[in-house]
């Protein structure tokens, strides 16, 4: 039994909500987890956010969130499936899902503010802002109106299933500021707030991947990456696995995107070295924004992740960058602004300083501002750079010369997560899998994995949940910090009063329609 080569996710726009709308619900009350990203519309100025105590970091974060919005939302259902267990019996102790992932098309009904730099991120990842205008779904912030965000909100509320983010508090803002209410003053109360509305059932993948599993790097593509290949290993040793199948056949006239899930291993004669094998920022922090501008002079293939991982499996545990060694462990505070000013020149050559809380972020927009970032330049003309010079004989003479450098190589999107350079090659680059439903996919992915190598349990309704998770449920990341966001009740702290009268509400609603299925009119 083998997991699928593509995973299909179904694109949902104005066009066709009104018929997946039901399936959609459906799948988010059965589920045992449902995985959720986002895409948003900017993170305001997040320069030394990282360096500010909880309750300055808020209220900057606050500021951001009310005046930005949710511009598209990834779902992934994740639900285990026990008749697909009973025929899989050669698998050791499988833990097997059914994945359906919704990528869902948004449109805020009231003025907000775009980012300049979160656009260009975005068209870079090919978010097609004219499909965007002309497709979203229109939502009313808040849900002061019945709408179709108002029933999904409704429902991953008050359904049963796990919610799962990666990087989770600023997902959680701003879902909180876009869909539900003005965020409170105080992180306290937006703490017990959150705790209200979802108690023991919020789990964030990096929280995990970090302090539970000291993973060495915590960016979601190199989770989910490192999840395979946990995956195959466990399936070779025959330990607990996961496994998936795809969705039932979807309804006429849906919008599918595939993204292929394959991936190559790098074979390597001699020891790899990092920033030789692979890229130093790819490695160290899981992007390299300097190749996407094409000031590295690294090849295409040497930023990829799957190749990151390949060089940690078989390098040593000193890394070498340069001429100058440095050791592994770059989780020290007082070692990583020198760290990466000295990988910032090995590869651009410039001694100019980086922007750590830059380098720090691992969240889908990265602000810049636009004046700063070089245009993109047209397909190139020559092959890929693979050192930062090219030494060619001079006619008559021993002695080797400096050869021009090529134009930047800048990569060419061919669809969703696709690229091409000018060898002719199809590369599966991480940087361009920002679709905020295979963003969701991924998070799943790395939840179910956890649940194999953490030990899980099946509930009454037979839901996969974690034999013990006291220490890291109700507990997101905050983005730039080491600690952690505790969304946990508090005999202290007491939720804000808006949101009990709004909970009690939909709370009410739920119990009267008895988890039926039911779309707000007027919603589609």
């Amino acid at each position: 039994m083998d997991d699928p080569e593509f995973i299909t996710i179904f694109d949902v726009t104005s066009k066709n909500v009104e018929a997946i709308a039901p399936r959609i619900l459906r799948e988010i009350e059965a589920a045992d987890f449902v995985a959720i990203d986002q895409e948003l519309s900017g993170l305001g100025n997040t320069a030394g956010r990282g360096r500010l105590d909880l309750k300055n970091y808020y209220t900057k974060l606050q500021e951001s969130a009310e005046r930005r919005r949710v511009i598209s939302i990834g779902i992934s259902c994740f639900k285990s499936s026990a008749e697909f267990t009973k025929l899989n019996r050669e698998c050791c102790d499988p833990l097997l899902f059914t994945c359906t992932s919704f990528n869902i098309l948004l449109l805020p009904d009231e003025g907000f503010l775009m980012d300049g730099s979160a656009q260009r991120f975005l068209v870079a990842h090919r978010f097609d802002l004219n499909r965007w205008i002309d497709d979203g779904i229109i939502y009313s912030p808040l849900g002061m109106h019945n709408d179709f965000m108002a029933s999904v909100v409704q429902k991953l509320l008050t359904t049963k299933a796990i919610l799962v983010f990666h990087n989770g508090l600023t997902d959680l803002a701003y879902f909180y500021r876009s869909f539900y209410n003005p965020l409170p003053k105080s992180n306290e109360i937006f703490a017990a707030d959150i705790a209200d509305m979802f108690g023991d059932r919020l789990f964030d993948t990096k929280v995990i991947c970090n302090k539970v599993l000291g993973w060495r790097m915590h960016s979601l593509e190199y989770c989910y990456k490192k999840a395979q290949r946990i995956t195959e290993k466990s399936r070779r040793d025959g330990k607990p696995a996961v496994w998936l199948q795809e969705p039932q056949i979807p309804p006429a006239g849906t919008e599918l995107m595939t993204i292929p899930t394959a991936r190559r291993r790098t074979e390597f004669a001699v020891a790899p070295k990092v920033g030789v094998d692979v890229c130093d920022l790819v490695y160290h922090f899981g992007f390299c924004n300097a190749f996407k501008t094409g000031t590295c002079k690294l090849t295409v293939e040497q930023h990829q992740m799957d190749l990151v991982l390949d060089v940690e499996e078989q390098k040593s545990a000193v890394d070498v960058i340069g001429e100058k060694t440095v050791t592994a462990s770059v989780n020290a505070t007082d070692s990583v602004s020198s760290l990466l000013q000295s990988i910032h020149q090995s590869i651009t050559g410039s001694s100019s300083q980086v922007n750590q809380d830059r380098l720090e972020s691992d969240h889908s927009l990265v602000l810049t501002p636009a004046s700063s970032i070089p245009a993109e330049s047209p397909m190139p003309l020559d092959g890929p750079r693979t050192s930062i010079f090219n030494y060619v004989p001079k006619p008559g003479r021993g002695m080797p010369y400096t050869k021009p450098l090529p134009p930047p190589v800048h990569p060419q999107r061919l669809g969703s997560g696709h690229f091409t350079i000018d060898n002719g090659l199809t590369y599966n680059l991480d940087f361009g899998l920002h679709s905020a439903g295979f963003d969701a996919f991924m998070t799943g992915y790395v939840f179910a994995v956890c649940l194999a190598q953490l030990g899980r349990e099946a509930k009454e309704d037979g839901r996969a949940v974690f034999k013990h998770c006291h220490d890291f449920v109700g507990r997101v990341h905050i983005t730039g910090k080491s600690e952690v966001f505790s969304c946990l009740r508090s005999l202290h702290v007491k939720a804000s009063a808006r949101h009990l009268q709004k909970i009690a509400r939909i709370r009410a609603l739920e119990e009267r329609v008895g988890g039926e299925v039911v779309i707000a009119q007027g919603s589609v």
